[in-house]
């Protein structure tokens, strides 16, 4: 859940043409959800400065928002950003010491820096945290195949599998799988997920 700072010394607003702003500089705690709202929706457009204006100005307000943060240190992660981005998740992991999502950011940075060991402490964490996420699961098999742990990273991404189905195929070609994707056990995950592809297909008529 969001932790959002409380902010104390309240006014009475004073209207403005864009939002309502509080004497000082002051933006009213029920403004800020909707401020974090749309700082996603610009992100999901692709908007990625304007997305990134809206949620520093959400954090100069509640610094320790979680949700703020995820933001923040995902749009750093896709400017290439890695070290602030790092710098933005270990805040969040001192807010929120069990956050799952915060460890697979982490851990996703901390890969993307060349910290294999460090990432797989990371991956490890949230995977304890949230063993039914797939998208962590996935993460912790990539980072374990990069660390050369071949065997353990198979049996991460078959977990994953179970979850996604035939959707793991979606992933199975990143680069982070080279290592393993022509190792036997690999391919038999892959086999299980495009048959079940087919299977669903012709239940549905699509196949012959």
């Amino acid at each position: 859940e969001d932790i959002l700072q409380s902010f104390a010394g309240r006014r009475e607003p004073e209207k403005s043409t864009s939002r309502t702003i509080y004497r000082h500089g002051h933006i009213p705690r029920e403004e800020l959800l909707p401020m974090i709202d749309e700082a996603m929706r610009e992100l999901e457009n692709k908007n990625i400065e304007e997305a990134e204006n809206k949620i520093r100005l959400v954090l100069i307000f509640a610094p320790d928002n979680i949700k703020a943060m995820t933001i923040l240190g995902q749009i750093m992660y896709f400017k290439g950003r890695y070290r602030e981005a790092e710098h933005i998740f270990r805040r969040q992991l001192h807010c929120a010491p069990y956050h799952a999502t915060a460890y697979n950011n982490l851990a996703a940075v901390m890969t993307r820096q060349k910290c294999f060991s460090e990432a797989l402490t990371h991956i490890d964490r949230a995977a304890e945290l949230a063993p039914d996420s797939p998208e962590i699961l996935i993460n912790q098999a990539g980072i374990m195949t990069l660390n050369g742990d071949y065997d353990r990273a198979i049996q991460q991404f078959a977990a994953a599998a179970k979850l996604l189905g035939p959707l793991i195929l979606f992933v199975s070609g990143d680069h982070c799988f080279d290592a393993i994707r022509n190792r036997p056990e690999f391919q038999k995950i892959i086999r299980g997920a495009r048959h079940n592809v087919d299977s669903f297909r012709r239940e549905k008529g699509l196949l012959p």
